[in-house]
């Protein structure tokens, strides 16, 4: 699968739980 590029803040709680979402399936992230 390829890794998925967020642009995200520290605040953002949308960012953070789409990052928990994403990491639970084992997708690779790039910020």
């Amino acid at each position: 699968m390829p890794a998925v590029k967020m642009y995200t803040t520290a605040v953002c709680p949308y960012c953070v739980r789409a990052k928990q979402i994403l990491k639970s399936k084992g997708v690779e992230q790039i910020e």
